[in-house]
């Protein structure tokens, strides 16, 4: 955050990203205020919070405002807000500011007033937004950064749903190395899996089809700890690795939120076999069902 200067009248100034506020709205120590004008009191909105960004796709939609804030414990928040969740009483954005430690007020005005502002409020700053993680051009997007850009531009993973996700950091890279990649060496199926935990991302720069491996036989031999060993390359194993007691539809959006790379799914046995040959060509074709919107044009798959 830039420098701030409180005025007499105990409004903070924060010139960050020329964002540029609605009339009416001032940012001051306690987060967003609202006054009409006259003698009416300023209304409290929201607890402070930064405008980072204005973002938009490479087609010029998904709009929406890349936002940064701390919570009670000082940890740091950043949300690329799709500006579609406006639509309506925006019940869905409030929850998903809540969740993440910001204060929103709870009153039908200024939840009325907040909507109005993120609407309303604009910045000279841009990102690009993507829905989907792996490369966006020059840049690798993760669901809580990007690796690298695109040309020099700012890429961001803009989503509703926004911060839960299982690609989390944990010690340090020499921790991963001596406590799990070397005890490694030697035992064909970690090596293999651990292995494979590193394709995802090369594929798209070899122009590469995806695939899988699937590992067979009687239990107690590894298989599930070859997974755990693979997760781990990506986040912390509890977290990331999934189950195959899904359908086929549900195991379409588990392959979506691990585009590029890497899924791990075990216990097959849990699968309904009827469903199990179509979620094997679904996840080995790597393109989901084509479906139509409400107006009956067709839309893009997964």
């Amino acid at each position: 955050m830039s420098e701030q200067e409180e005025t007499a009248s105990g409004i903070i100034e924060i010139p960050v990203s020329m964002a540029r506020l609605p009339f009416g709205f001032d940012q001051r120590r306690e987060g967003l205020y609202f006054q009409a004008g006259g003698d009416d009191p300023p209304v409290r909105i929201a607890g402070p919070f930064i405008i980072e960004a204005q973002t938009r796709d490479e087609r010029g939609c998904n709009w929406g405002l890349l936002l940064s804030w701390q919570d009670a414990d000082g940890r740091q928040h950043r949300w690329a807000m799709p500006r579609g969740l406006l639509a309506g009483e925006g019940t869905e954005l409030r929850a998903q500011l809540l969740d993440r430690g910001l204060f929103v007020a709870s009153g039908r005005t200024a939840r009325g007033h907040l909507l109005n502002f993120l609407a309303s409020v604009t910045t000279v700053d841009r990102a690009w937004a993507t829905d989907r993680l792996g490369w966006v051009g020059g840049a690798f997007a993760l669901p809580d950064r990007t690796i690298g850009s695109e040309y020099g531009a700012r890429v961001v993973y803009q989503s509703a749903e926004g911060g839960d996700h299982p690609y989390l950091c944990a010690g340090a890279l020499a921790d991963w190395q001596g406590g799990v990649a070397a005890p490694a060496e030697g035992n064909f199926r970690l090596m293999l899996a651990i292995s494979g935990a590193f394709v995802g991302p090369l594929l798209g720069l070899l122009d590469e089809e995806g695939g899988g491996v699937h590992m067979r036989g009687p239990s107690s031999i590894g298989k599930s700890t070859a997974l755990i060993a693979a997760a781990s390359v990506w986040g912390k194993p509890a977290r990331y690795l999934k189950q195959w007691r899904a359908t086929a539809n549900g195991l379409e959006g588990v392959a979506v939120a691990h585009s590029e790379t890497l899924l791990c799914l075990d216990e097959l046995g849990q699968l309904d076999p009827r469903e199990a040959g179509s979620a094997a060509y679904l996840l080995a074709n790597g393109q989901g069902k084509s479906r139509a919107g409400r107006s009956g044009t067709l839309r893009a798959p997964a």
